[in-house]
């Protein structure tokens, strides 16, 4: 599970809701993939003001496998 920030041109009447700490407007790209690097979630369009916590928590992802979604934050992956 990762996200990344996708720069994007401020929404009109979106004040900074969509401002992040980089000064550019981004929505987070969610993606979970398997062991075969295989993509089995995405999740786009969250704003880049939410802390990482919220961005998952936020997604579909855990009502669609409510028990894969804590068994991931569980056991984080350590990134090389």
């Amino acid at each position: 599970m990762d996200g990344k920030h996708i720069v994007i041109l401020c929404p009109s009447k979106s004040g900074s809701e969509f401002y992040n700490y980089k000064k550019v407007y981004s929505v987070i790209l969610l993606a979970i993939v398997d062991a075969n690097c295989k993509i089995i979630y995405t999740d786009v369009g969250t704003n880049s003001r939410v802390i990482d916590a919220l961005v998952s928590s936020k997604s579909t992802f855990k009502l669609l496998a409510p028990e894969l979604f804590f068994l991931i934050l569980a056991h984080p992956v350590n990134k090389m």
